[in-house]
């Protein structure tokens, strides 16, 4: 027979011999495990995973073993070192100086003992650095530096880190937060203050109920980032020699901004730059900013249940940059526009959709403007109020290269304006159809128009109308009728909708109020059936985090924030007792 040349033979060794050799192997690792001395090996298999506990303070030593209170480390960038994933370092009151970059690599939970109470002192570079796929969370700390013109982050994420920062200072570094794209983080009661950039969000970003302040620019977004109940205040810078201002918070790119409660005041330049993407601004309120609250330059931006007032330049402006082909569209819905230097409105393009918005009270510049001032674009005004601005009703004009202006109005008011109601150059498209009565028309004033001052109601402001105005009723088909007005009050209320922003007979009366100011107090009430009621107090026990504002409506600035569990006193509601009123560090 012919062998095979890819079959190999080899001795046959008995399975008995086998057996024997196996037996005696493991006899000699039995032995080897027993002898005196030797470490027991700990299993591996099943065996739970040990998570430590780490201490930092002031007092320790970064000799010890960092594992409690008595053998605590003196430096984090030393508990840090010796941590193992899913463990926490605890870290005492107290300056802790910052000496290497704390390269994060693992889940961790970083504790400090309360803000401005632990610090973490870095004057150099980077503070803390999440560089690898880790779950932290940092909480009840300051991170400090010395410049925010120096290059350097106190916080930085990338690729697939998820970081939960919680009630921590943020200051004095060139970048408070930085997340580089694959990154996700969750901010919630936080302050950054005194930085070059507080956030710059390239990953995915949910920021509440935290505060930036006195920063050069407040939050850059180049990617998906919800803002709620956060206060931009007092942030930007101006330069006098050149003009050139600052932006608090710029969307670019392909960014997704959504903007819900809070404020964006008091800052020194513009308030919120759309260069790009797409932004929703809800129930939010952006005033006293020293130039444009809002500037749209392209993509898209929704604003709802807002109000835009006292800013030093336009309440929103729209188009206008140089090389933008593509404006985009706005919407404005259920908004005021109040008091802005220049106009209510100033358009350079695009399309835009005002409806169930207040525009008053704004103050034309020596160039033009008033209510709303335009110069090219599509404009649709729709179930709006554009009264008693000091200057011009409507100034439209050609939009030049940006194309024909076009107008169309329904249902809208534009009078009592200091102005002429309506400014429109030759070539702008304008239609009214039958409610022309109430647009461009100079006879009325407030007695035959009956539109009351501005007043605060359900937390906007609008020109309340009475019973016998001539914009009652006067919508024609109730089909046409949006379902609210701006007040988010049912349409109609009678026949058909009324004219204007505002829904006569849905609601009682509003206060009459032209600024955000002391609101009426009630004191609160036990009624029992012998005692005469008596003023009283209670505690109230919050199920969810809660803004305290100034006065009873979005559109008062947050003075405060309270967490879930805190106890606040309660001492009195608002007139329409929806609002709950507390003291505040005894005010």
């Amino acid at each position: 027979m012919k062998r095979n040349p890819f079959i190999i033979f080899v001795p046959m060794i008995s399975f008995r011999n086998m057996l024997l050799s196996a037996v005696l192997c493991l006899a000699i690792i039995l032995s080897a495990c027993n002898l005196p001395g030797a470490v027991t090996a700990t299993p591996i298999l099943g065996e739970p995973v040990r998570i430590f506990d780490y201490y930092v303070s002031t007092s320790g030593n970064d000799a010890n073993d960092c594992l409690s209170e008595a053998t605590a480390c003196q430096s984090i960038y030393s508990a840090l070192t010796k941590s193992t994933p899913f463990g926490t370092i605890h870290m005492g009151p107290g300056e802790f100086p910052i000496n290497h970059v704390l390269n994060i690599r693992h889940d961790l939970t970083i504790l400090g003992a309360g803000v401005d109470q632990t610090i973490l002192v870095d004057e150099s570079s980077d503070a803390i650095q999440v560089v690898s796929m880790a779950r932290v969370v940092i909480r009840d700390l300051t991170i400090r530096g010395s410049d925010r013109m120096t290059y350097g982050n106190a916080i930085e994420i990338r690729d697939d880190v998820q970081l939960a920062l919680e009630n921590c200072h943020i200051l004095g570094k060139y970048y408070g937060l930085r997340l580089l794209t694959g990154a996700t983080a969750t901010v919630r009661n936080c302050r950054f203050e005194d930085t070059y950039y507080a956030i710059e969000n390239r990953g995915e970003l949910t920021l509440s109920a935290s505060i930036l302040t006195d920063n050069l620019l407040g939050l850059t977004n180049y990617s998906t980032a919800l803002v709620e109940d956060t206060s931009f205040d007092g942030n930007g810078t101006f330069d006098f020699s050149t003009g050139a201002s600052t932006t608090t918070i710029t969307n670019s790119d392909e960014g997704i901004l959504t903007l819900r409660g809070g404020n964006i005041s008091n800052n020194i330049g513009f308030g919120l730059i759309v260069n790009g993407g797409s932004v929703s601004i809800e129930s939010a309120a952006i005033h006293d900013n020293a130039v444009i609250a809002v500037w749209h330059q392209q993509g898209t931006l929704t604003v709802l249940s807002s109000v835009i007032s006292d800013n030093g330049a336009y309440g929103v402006a729209i188009g206008g940059r140089s090389g933008v082909t593509d404006i985009g569209r706005v919407e404005i819905i259920q908004s005021a526009i109040l008091r802005n230097g220049s106009s209510g409105v100033r358009i350079d393009g695009g399309e835009i959709h005002i409806q169930n918005t207040t525009i008053s009270g704004n103050v034309a510049s020596t160039s033009g403007g008033g209510g709303i001032w335009g110069y090219g674009g599509d404009l649709f005004l729709l179930d709006s109020t554009v009264a008693y601005n000091i200057g011009k009703g409507l100034e439209l004009g050609p939009g030049g290269s940006l194309g024909p202006l076009t107008v169309t109005t329904r249902r809208s008011v534009v009078a009592l304006n200091s102005g002429p109601e309506c400014l429109l150059a030759p070539g702008t498209t304008f239609s009214a159809g039958v409610f022309a009565t109430y647009v461009c028309n100079e006879s009325w004033t407030p007695d035959t128009l009956k539109l009351r001052a501005l007043a605060a109601d359900a937390g906007t402001f609008v020109h309340p109308i009475d019973a016998d105005s001539p914009l009652v009723n006067a919508s024609g088909p109730a089909s046409t009728c949006p379902s609210v007005d701006q007040r988010s009050v049912p349409r109609p209320a009678g026949s058909t909708c009324d004219v204007g922003a505002y829904e006569y007979g849905s609601a009682s009366a509003a206060i009459v109020i032209a600024t955000p100011g002391t609101p009426e107090i009630i004191p609160l009430l036990i009624d029992t059936p012998t005692l005469t009621p008596e003023s009283t107090s209670f505690i109230l026990v919050l199920q969810v985090p809660a803004n305290c504002r100034q006065g009873p409506g979005t559109v008062y600035p947050v003075v405060n924030s309270a967490l879930a569990g805190e106890q606040v006193e309660v001492i009195g509601k608002s007139a329409n007792g929806t609002w709950w009123y507390s003291k505040v560090d005894n005010d």
